[in-house]
């Protein structure tokens, strides 16, 4: 349980750290753009709900 909430609380401190990093633990086929990493990562800090995810990439 104290990785997840070291993780929560990364999430919040350092957003575009935190996605940045998930993003690259990711095999893409395509990776999605910066942009796209920060649209969700302020989405998520300001907690508006929304149903976009990295819209631009490919799994």
């Amino acid at each position: 349980m104290g990785a997840y909430i070291e993780s929560y609380r990364r999430s919040l401190d350092d957003p575009e750290g935190f996605w940045r990093e998930a993003v690259g633990a990711i095999e893409w086929d395509v990776e999605p753009s910066r942009r796209s990493r920060v649209l969700c990562a302020v989405r998520k800090v300001v907690r508006q709900p929304s149903s976009v995810w990295l819209v631009d990439s490919h799994g």
